[in-house]
């Protein structure tokens, strides 16, 4: 067997894009959580998912939403626990780029006095 240079290359680039693989795909697998930090039942959820990218809408609305658009560049699964006017808010911005809801459940919170929260999920 003779080894040429059409072969290294071709070699090369076959090995190249096995490394890359599993790096695309995890970047497309990994998951934003969206949360407020005013509110003690949002923060348990963000606390539970601590290994996982999280966006604090607690200020977004200052700054335009600037933190949940930035994020979702390639995101393709964001799952929240926020009020009503704020989720409506994130879904507006999440249907634009694309991602459609999965999942919406009004949530009870006792510990915060607000008459429901909703916990929802949506992806690409």
């Amino acid at each position: 067997m003779t080894i040429t240079r059409r072969g290294m290359l071709k070699g090369g680039a076959v090995l190249t894009s096995a490394l890359a693989l599993p790096r695309m795909a995890s970047a497309k697998a990994s998951i934003v959580t969206v949360y407020d930090s005013r509110i003690p039942e949002s923060r348990v959820f963000a606390r539970t998912l601590a290994k996982i990218e999280m966006i604090d809408i607690a200020g977004e609305a200052a700054r335009n939403w600037a933190g949940l658009r930035h994020m979702l560049s390639d995101t393709q699964h964001i799952k929240g626990l926020t009020g009503w006017s704020d989720w409506v808010t994130a879904r507006g911005f999440l249907e634009e780029r694309g991602l459609r809801l999965v999942s919406e459940t009004s949530v009870p919170a006792p510990l915060s006095g607000k008459a429901h929260l909703f916990a929802w999920e949506m992806r690409g």
